[in-house]
């Protein structure tokens, strides 16, 4: 490809109309907020499913409850996007903290 060839950039990073899909891409503010909560539910769901098999030994009722008291220690996060990630650590963390303290 030459000089000629390579697509003019705007500002210094962007072809012209990529900038504003790159913005739209990585957004913080979701187009259809009912679909970004579906999504986090179904993403908080698959992690209480992780965490069940990572600790088959406890009841599967109390995983899912740790889970549940995680998500909702962060009800009014107002970013979104780190709060399935952020619920696996707290919970896994609760389970860790919990099994410690039933080893003989």
């Amino acid at each position: 490809m030459t000089a000629d060839e390579q697509p003019q950039m705007t500002g210094d990073r962007f072809p012209p109309g990529r900038e504003t899909r790159h913005r739209e891409a990585h957004s913080t503010t979701p187009k259809d907020p009912l679909r970004a909560q579906q999504d986090e539910l179904t993403a908080v769901h698959d992690v209480a499913t992780r965490l069940r098999s990572a600790y088959p030994s406890v009841d599967p009722a109390a995983v899912d409850a740790l889970v549940k008291t995680a998500y909702e220690q962060l009800h009014q996060a107002r970013i979104r996007t780190y709060i399935p990630i952020l619920v696996e650590r707290r919970a896994r963390n609760m389970l860790n903290a919990s099994s410690r303290d039933s080893a003989p």
